[in-house]
């Protein structure tokens, strides 16, 4: 079966799938057609856990095809990916990062998730990180950090980086490369609360900065500055509480697990970067929120969301999505190694009469 177009609940992959990655008989290919079965396996796992409930189910299927498996994390030390965005400088690049307190790096991979290098972002801590965002702005490219998770509820005041995005042709899996912060910030929530937060938006035509909570129903939709006047503490502007994410049933409800009681909470979102949909994911599902024209981020994420056809990762807490460059083409991939790559593609729709 050809792997870059098998969906995920089919997913066969061996020495012929992983061939689509340019590995062959080597023993270093054939570790790595070891990884890519590994990933297979957890992809094709499907339980009830992640089957849509009555509230998920009645949801609109959004116009995607997919998921189909693109690859496999192949850095090994990108183990615990908790953030993805797509380049604004070439096509078939993204980043990632790994959760908290792993250090200040981020890693540059392939569409297939091969291994492009390592970048060390100086001027930065990761107590938290959760997401990143890429976007175009002055004419330049830039990548977002956002610090942004509660540490386990050891944390009150969080933060936000910004820096150029690397250049790609200087990247190696050789070799790690050095990268500045060009500015920072921290930011405090209006009443002190540890508040948990995995979401991240950029809006560059507002310059505006999106947060939405985790754990919480409804959740709150928070805005800031994209850069500030000043580099001092900022404070959030919570815009609207989301309530449109469908929740657990009883049944789940009383299980207490990322697949179960926690299956609503938003650990991802990005904006498309032509402003028309956001995407946010679940450790259960993927959500599309489309935008009209003229239409607010508040008008938008208070409508009934679209659900993007099933993932069924029952292990893997699915962490990170993004849109492509294109606005089109979605990407998620998962905290626990091997972690697979997984890419949904939008279908064609015929105009309306």
């Amino acid at each position: 079966m050809n792997v870059m177009n098998a969906t995920v609940g089919t997913a066969g992959v061996g020495e012929q799938g992983c061939a689509r990655f340019g590995l062959g008989r080597s023993p270093l290919r054939w570790a790595r057609t070891v990884v890519c079965t590994a990933a297979a396996l957890i992809i094709g796992l499907s339980t009830r856990a992640v089957e849509p409930t009555a509230a998920e189910a009645r949801l609109t299927v959004a116009a995607y095809s997919g998921p189909y498996f693109a690859g496999v994390l192949a850095n090994p030390e990108l183990n615990e990916a908790s953030g993805l965005t797509a380049s604004r400088r070439d096509p078939d690049l993204f980043w990632s990062h790994n959760d908290s307190d792993a250090g200040p790096r981020l890693y540059a991979l392939g569409s297939d998730g091969r291994n492009r290098g390592a970048v060390t972002v100086r001027g930065a801590t990761n107590v938290d990180w959760e997401a990143i965002r890429s976007f175009t702005w002055q004419g330049r490219s830039w990548l977002l950090i956002g610090d942004v998770g509660f540490d386990n509820g050891k944390r009150t005041v969080f933060k936000i980086y910004v820096l150029p995005e690397p250049d790609p042709s200087a990247l190696s899996p050789e070799r790690e490369i050095d990268a500045e912060v060009a500015w920072s910030f921290p930011f405090a929530y209006a009443d002190g609360k540890n508040r948990d937060c995995e979401s991240v938006g950029v809006d560059v035509n507002e310059g505006a900065i999106y947060l939405l909570e985790k754990r919480v129903f409804p959740s709150g939709l928070y805005r800031l500055p994209l850069k500030p006047a000043t580099d001092g503490m900022q404070t959030p502007v919570r815009i609207s509480m989301v309530d449109t994410i469908p929740q657990p049933d009883a049944e789940l409800a009383a299980a207490k697990s990322v697949k179960a009681s926690w299956r609503a909470n938003a650990t991802d979102m990005d904006f498309a970067a032509d402003g028309s949909a956001a995407v946010v994911m679940t450790y259960s599902n993927a959500y599309l929120f489309a935008r009209a024209a003229g239409e607010s981020w508040i008008q938008t994420f208070a409508k009934e969301p679209q659900r993007l056809p099933l993932f069924h990762l029952d292990k893997a807490e699915p962490e990170a999505v993004c849109f492509a460059a294109d606005s089109r083409t979605i990407f998620l991939t998962c905290e626990k190694p091997p972690a697979p790559l997984l890419r949904y593609e939008r279908l064609a729709i015929p105009p309306t009469r």
